[in-house]
């Protein structure tokens, strides 16, 4: 993490990297589908909303959203999806490691 990168700005790059994504295309307002930018920027959502206790409009404006119910709708997802899935859940555990945050989930 260089100086100038806020951890806001390196969660979304180590997520991105995780998911084979850009940064750009984590924070783009597109539209379009693609599949790890969008995983990317759940897994953020959670993250910031989560673990860091940021407002849902909070992480929108960091995320380039234009309304906080899309932050509200991917953190609800992702609570989902952790039930269900275990890559996701290792996906998580490998993400939260890399950022050296501690976790009561694994």
């Amino acid at each position: 993490m260089s100086k100038r990168e806020s951890f806001n700005d390196t969660i979304v790059r180590v997520c991105a990297e995780h998911y084979k994504a850009t940064v750009e295309d984590v924070r783009s307002d597109s539209r379009s589908y693609q599949h790890g930018a969008v995983q990317a920027r759940f897994m953020v959502c959670w993250i910031l909303r989560r673990h860091y206790g940021l407002t849902y409009e909070q992480i929108a404006k960091h995320l380039k959203r234009g309304d906080h119910t899309t932050v509200l709708y991917a953190v609800r997802k992702m609570d989902d999806f952790f039930s269900v899935y275990a890559d996701l859940r290792n996906d998580r555990k490998e993400i939260m490691d890399r950022l050296n945050i501690k976790t009561l989930f694994d």
